[in-house]
């Protein structure tokens, strides 16, 4: 199970969302290189000091978009309280390969150079997911390991999905690479 994120005051979680929603709005008319915090606060309604208050950068908004619609990804693959099994490992797998599909789908070809923020944010929930499992799991002796193991190795056949691919194909790499897994899991 992945940890939750900490619970925060409505208010918060408010204006967060109103951030989140005019960054999206801005992006849709501008790159993210183009696009300045200023824009950001003028369709949120907002001054730039709460803005700060919420995230670093236009930048680490991005990370967190990025973070909040894989992890939407992976929840419409399993639920918060999935454990490790291979049903479940598989369902992941599946997620990791379908973000890679729509993000190369919804990232320009001008904005191809923020792949690797979303890549690594991509990496980390995945490394959580499975480290998560893993120290559940009796027999396992490095869970972290093992889970930087398996994660960039699920990582790595996502990436190969950055091309126009159906969900049949990304079903049936999917059980390929669960099946490799199995194997060194032993």
């Amino acid at each position: 199970m992945l940890p939750n994120e900490t619970q925060t005051d409505p208010r918060v979680l408010r204006t967060r969302q109103l951030i989140e929603d005019a960054f999206l709005e801005v992006l849709g008319e501008k790159t993210l290189h183009a696009l300045t915090v200023r824009d950001i606060t003028s369709r949120a309604g907002i001054n730039r000091s709460t803005f700060y208050a919420h995230f670093f950068d236009k930048y680490a908004l991005f990370s967190h978009i990025v973070r909040q619609t894989f992890l939407q990804t992976v929840g419409e693959q399993l639920s918060q309280e999935a454990e490790f099994s291979e049903e479940n490992l598989l369902a992941l797998m599946r997620a990791v390969c379908l973000y890679f599909v729509y993000l190369n789908s919804q990232c320009p070809p001008s904005d191809r150079q923020l792949r690797p923020v979303a890549e690594t944010e991509v990496q980390k929930v995945l490394f959580e997911y499975l480290v998560s499992w893993l120290a559940e799991r009796p027999q396992a002796t490095d869970a972290e390991l093992l889970a930087t193991y398996l994660s960039w190795g699920i990582f790595g056949v996502g990436l190969e999905w950055m091309g126009n691919r159906s969900e049949q194909d990304v079903a049936a790499t999917a059980v390929q690479l669960h099946s490799l897994v199995q194997a060194s899991l032993g």
